[in-house]
């Protein structure tokens, strides 16, 4: 299950002769409480164009594996992938130190790394990265890169049966972000219903599911469809408020820690008049 997520965003500009980079924003993210917190998590300036970062992670749980996801994004009409999306095992790595590409960013980041556990990650361990900073000369000798705005995005998650993750997203200069990122356990929402949001969504949705041939967990031959799904206005609405616009929602299916299957389309809505 996807728990925790730390996005970065940065600017790169040059002054003179000179390129200057600096950090825009840092976001924290805990999606299941039980798993951790973060008592810290702070971007302080410097001066005019440096700042740095500091954050600590505290575990609330016991965790023998975690997975981690390591994206690169660049800003050109919205936030596009660039060059590194990389999953690899937090433990594994600590101990051998075998991918190329996190190694040389590890490298980066170690002086400012205070690594108190020891792996497997046990309650109470922390990890803190302290007055992180961006060296743009450290930065290049590693990755080579233009100008511009760039995002990092890191992600942590652990094992846990068949989760899903459901994103929202609007047309505006590109695809943003739009009320919903939720992370949730299909077998556990099939049987108990416990979401309120993911419930209403499968209201919706549930007349085009002809779901009858499986139960929980899902087995070898087991077939899910939707069948002829209709965008009804009206009844979307009820559910879920929006505006005029382009929209979009993906679906990622995460199962043994990994991403297997993600689902997206689009629809447009338009020219609505209230009744």
């Amino acid at each position: 299950m996807w728990a925790v997520f730390l996005l970065a965003l940065f600017l790169m500009t040059t002054v003179g002769h000179k390129v200057e980079s600096k950090f825009k924003s840092l976001h924290c993210n805990i999606y299941d409480p039980s798993i951790g917190e973060f008592p810290l998590c702070r971007i302080k300036a410097l001066n005019r164009y440096k700042n740095t970062i500091s954050v600590t992670f505290r575990s609330k749980k016991h965790q023998e594996k975690i997975m981690v996801r390591l994206e690169a994004l660049k800003r050109v009409n919205g936030w596009r992938p660039f060059l590194y999306n990389i999953t690899f095992d937090l433990c594994n790595f600590m101990e051998k130190r075998n991918n190329f590409y996190v190694n040389l960013a590890f490298s980066y980041l170690e002086p400012y790394l205070k690594l108190n556990y020891s792996c497997p990650l046990k309650v109470n361990d922390i990890i803190k990265c302290e007055k992180l900073q961006f060296d743009m000369e450290k930065i290049r000798a590693r990755f080579p890169v233009e100008t511009g705005e760039y995002g990092l995005r890191m992600g942590f998650y652990y094992k846990g049966g068949i989760k899903m993750r459901l994103e929202l997203f609007k047309r505006a200069n590109g695809w943003r972000p739009f009320l919903y990122n939720i992370s949730f356990n299909l077998c556990d929402f099939l049987s108990k219903r416990n979401n309120m949001i993911v419930r209403l969504g499968y209201e919706y949705i549930k007349p085009y599911i002809p779901i009858t041939n499986y139960t929980c967990p899902f087995k070898k031959g087991h077939l899910i469809k939707v069948t002829d799904l209709e965008f009804d206005i009206e009844k979307f609405r009820i559910r879920f408020p929006i505006e005029t616009g382009e929209y979009a929602i993906q679906l990622s299916f995460i199962v043994a820690r990994i991403v297997t299957l993600t689902l997206n389309g689009s629809a447009e809505y338009y020219n609505y008049r209230e009744h």
